[in-house]
């Protein structure tokens, strides 16, 4: 509210008699203002408001909205949105532990088909059922580690997030045969 007194305040010391679309914009957007709030305090102050620019600068939100959904849509391999669909949420434990046992490799993946192994020596990405791996969001970098069990040491070399509710650690076996269903510990 406070904002919204300031806006008609500098409006009145310019000569203005309005609130322009920008402001509302800007007030909406960032601060989730509602726009029949404003409406009816602009009423109230004898002001009028740019619904024209307000609604132009909403739309081309949406806009930039829409195309960023597509572009990211359309990265998406389809690989992942299968997995997604067929299997349990991950679920990251990363901000309580760095250490997880006793948890199981949900999927394995390698040229972008899932598989029941992978051997030494090969590289790929698995999905695990409990991670203490941080995928890449935000700008910050994914999580490295390792993830041993009984047969193999896969060596996680980034942790991404393709798709919600699914987190890929990308890596290669360093020694034995990792499996799918295998339990492990994650480090």
């Amino acid at each position: 509210m406070d904002i919204l007194y300031e806006i008609i305040e500098k409006a009145k010391k310019e000569g203005r008699h309005h609130i322009t679309g920008k402001e509302v914009f800007m007030l909406y957007d960032t601060y989730g203002f509602p726009f029949d709030l404003v409406e009816d305090i602009a009423k109230d102050n004898n002001f009028g408001i740019d619904i024209a620019e307000y609604y132009r600068l909403l739309e081309e939100q949406k806009e930039r909205a829409r195309a960023s959904w597509k572009s990211q849509a359309k990265e998406v391999k389809k690989i992942y949105l299968e997995l997604k669909n067929s299997l349990p949420q991950n679920v990251f434990v990363g901000y309580e532990k760095f250490e997880v046992e006793d948890s199981k490799i949900l999927a394995v993946i390698k040229k972008e088909a899932p598989v029941d192994f992978m051997r030494e020596g090969e590289t790929g990405e698995i999905i695990l059922d409990t991670t203490p791996f941080y995928p890449e969001k935000g700008g910050q970098v994914g999580d490295t580690g390792f993830i041993e069990g009984d047969s193999f040491l896969f060596e996680v070399l980034d942790t991404r997030t393709p798709v919600e509710g699914i987190i890929i650690h990308r890596g290669k076996v360093v020694y034995g045969t990792l499996k799918r269903e295998v339990l492990f510990t994650a480090k």
